[in-house]
C-alpha cells in the first residue's frame, strides 16, 4: 500500500504510434471493458467506477492527443489536490494515496478501488506530498488500438447536460 508508481517517460516515437492509432477503427465495447478493468478503480463515469482520481467528464472535451498524454504520461500534468501523498507510520509502515482529509486528530487517504484509510495522527510519523500521480502509465500495458478504443468509449459519454435529463 505504500508503493508509488515509477515515473516513466514515453518516447516521441512511441507516442506517435498511439496518435496514429486514433485514425484507425474503434470498438466502443472494448473501450468500455478497458475502462472497467483499468480506469474505474479510480475514476467515475456516470454510475460506474470510483471517486478517487479526478472526474473524467471535465477532461473529455480535450483534444484526443491531450487525453493520450494524460493516459500515457500521467505525471506530466497533475491536477492540484491529486498528488500522491506518502504517509509513514509509527510501526515503520508506509501508505500512499490521495490526501482527502487532513484533520487535527486524523487524516484520510483515498486509494484505488475507493478504499479510504483513516489514520490517527498519533500513529503517523511523517506526511509527504510527492510530485507524482497515483495513476500508472498505460504505455506498457495498453496497445495503441486499446487506447484508441478507450478514448472512443470515454468520448461517447460526452453529451450536453440537457441530453442527460430524463424524458418527460
Amino acid at each position: 500500500a505504500g508503493t508509488v508508481p515509477l515515473v516513466k517517460s514515453v518516447s516521441d516515437e512511441t507516442f506517435q504510434k498511439y496518435v496514429a492509432a486514433l485514425n484507425g477503427p474503434r470498438d466502443l465495447k472494448r473501450g468500455h471493458e478497458l475502462f472497467l478493468q483499468g480506469c474505474a478503480v479510480c475514476h467515475r463515469i456516470g454510475n460506474e467506477g470510483h471517486d478517487v482520481g479526478p472526474d473524467l467528464m471535465g477532461q473529455l472535451g480535450l483534444a484526443e492527443e491531450s487525453l493520450l498524454k494524460e493516459i500515457l504520461i500521467p505525471n506530466e500534468r497533475i491536477r492540484p489536490g491529486f498528488e500522491t501523498t506518502l504517509v509513514q507510520t509509527r510501526d515503520g509502515g508506509a501508505l500512499s494515496g490521495l490526501l482527502k482529509d487532513d484533520g487535527a486528530t486524523s487524516l484520510t487517504l483515498a486509494q484505488a478501488g475507493g478504499v479510504e484509510q483513516v489514520l490517527l495522527r498519533k500513529d503517523v510519523t511523517g506526511v509527504r506530498r510527492l510530485g507524482s500521480s497515483l495513476m500508472p502509465s498505460y504505455a506498457e500495458t495498453l496497445t495503441p488500438a486499446d487506447v484508441a478504443n478507450l478514448l472512443a468509449w470515454l468520448r461517447s459519454n460526452l453529451r450536453p447536460e440537457s441530453s442527460k435529463l430524463p424524458n418527460n
